[in-house]
């Protein structure tokens, strides 16, 4: 699509060791999000156009005007996050090894962001999420709230993705799946994000080994061709290994919401991220001292 915003955000994290791993979720609309040192000034243009003019003052007969404000650069990227991939993608020139250097910078402002080295990233389009759970038999997801919608299918000409879930387990093939993952109406951005997050579990869910074996000619036709990846041909054996010995109770699902933004916004009313406690949630929730229990006093929209 034309922009190709990366809507859905998401680090996640393996211990290979204890076998827990951790699904972080970043919104779309974060606004002012730190940039690394090396390319901090890359936007300052950019900000200069996106920030309000001052009123004009009005002043007496004879009276100078008074200065205009200083410019102060924020050192971030001033538009909302997910539009910096589409700033990016054709960074060769600062990226020049990377397979898609606009994922590269996204990976190093998210590195930046929750204080944590990011080795690999994959951009994964709608076609290939809905071949995906296809390919592994579907996916199960207990919901707690009924959702009826349909959104734009995956693929040009393809008829639109349905779903309709009653609370309760539901069984949803990759159609269904895309449509409980995106549908907007009579939900915010952030419920959509937790949406996401269950539907990334579920899969990680299905990927035990005989499930992986028995799909795995499906899932390469899945991904060929959908996914752009810096992840090594042999580096594959060892992460489809750890994922599917992955227990996905011990699959930690963590929204960068409300809780960890500046009390301030933008001056577009955008949300801006608190480095602090994004930084200190995602140091407990990696060294095992995050309670989800605890943290979250929102009753979920789905588990797995």
């Amino acid at each position: 699509r034309g922009g190709l915003r990366t809507d859905s955000m998401m680090v996640a994290s393996i211990d290979t060791e204890t076998g827990k791993a951790a699904l972080f979720g970043f919104p779309r609309n974060l606004a002012q999000v730190p940039l690394p040192s090396r390319f901090k000034s890359a936007f300052v243009e950019l900000q200069k156009r996106m920030e309000p003019q001052p009123e004009p003052v009005e002043v007496e007969e004879g009276e100078e005007p008074p200065p205009p404000p200083e410019f102060k650069s924020c050192n971030c990227f001033p538009e909302q996050l997910n539009a910096l991939y589409p700033f990016t993608r054709r960074w060769t020139r600062s990226y020049p090894n990377e397979v898609d250097p606009g994922m590269a910078v996204l990976r190093d402002t998210l590195e930046q962001l929750m204080g944590v080295n990011i080795y690999y990233y994959a951009l994964i389009d709608m076609a290939a999420f809905v071949d995906l759970v296809d390919a592994i038999g579907g996916v199960d997801v207990y919901v707690t709230k009924p959702l009826e919608s349909e959104v734009s299918p995956p693929r040009e000409g393809e008829p639109w993705a349905y779903v309709n879930v009653e609370p309760g387990w539901n069984h949803l093939d990759g159609p269904q799946a895309l449509a409980y993952a995106r549908a907007r109406k009579g939900s915010s951005d952030y419920t959509r994000m937790e949406r996401q997050r269950c539907m990334v579990k579920a899969v990680a869910a299905k990927a035990d080994p005989i499930t992986l074996l028995r799909s795995f000619p499906a899932i390469v036709d899945a991904v060929q061709g959908s996914v752009v990846t810096d992840i090594p041909l042999t580096f594959l054996p060892d992460l489809i290994s750890a994922t599917a010995g992955l227990d996905f109770d011990d699959i930690e699902t963590v929204g960068i919401t409300h809780s960890y933004w500046e009390p301030a916004r933008d001056y577009n009313g955008k949300p801006i991220p608190d480095l602090g406690a994004i930084r200190a949630k995602v140091k407990r929730v990696l060294s095992g001292q995050s309670d989800p229990t605890v943290e979250s006093s929102v009753s979920p929209e789905c588990e797995v």
